[in-house]
């Protein structure tokens, strides 16, 4: 995987970087996985990762055609969530 490129990849917020801390209610985490030449990486799989262990992550699928993944979380302790994803060695 040493064509992943960090300058060009990412991990985002969806369209509701805040939502109630009822357990219902998910964040949508969008991971986008880029090489050097901004190219999508294919297949791959990521994994998202919590600050916080009161947080359910229900985890990406492979990042798809255009190299993104989305992963969703929740929880019903109120207070900031700080995400990270890290990407899995290929198999």
């Amino acid at each position: 995987m040493n064509n992943l490129s960090p300058e060009n990849s990412g991990i985002f917020y969806g369209t509701k970087p805040h939502v109630a801390a009822d357990g219902v209610q998910k964040a949508t985490i969008k991971i986008r996985l880029r090489d050097y030449q901004n190219r999508p990486i294919v297949g791959r799989q990521a994994e998202v990762v919590a600050d916080r262990e009161d947080v359910v992550i229900e985890q990406p699928a492979p990042t798809d055609a255009n190299g993104a993944a989305t992963a969703f979380i929740s929880t019903t302790t109120p207070g900031q969530v700080n995400v990270t994803a890290r990407i899995l060695p290929a198999e």
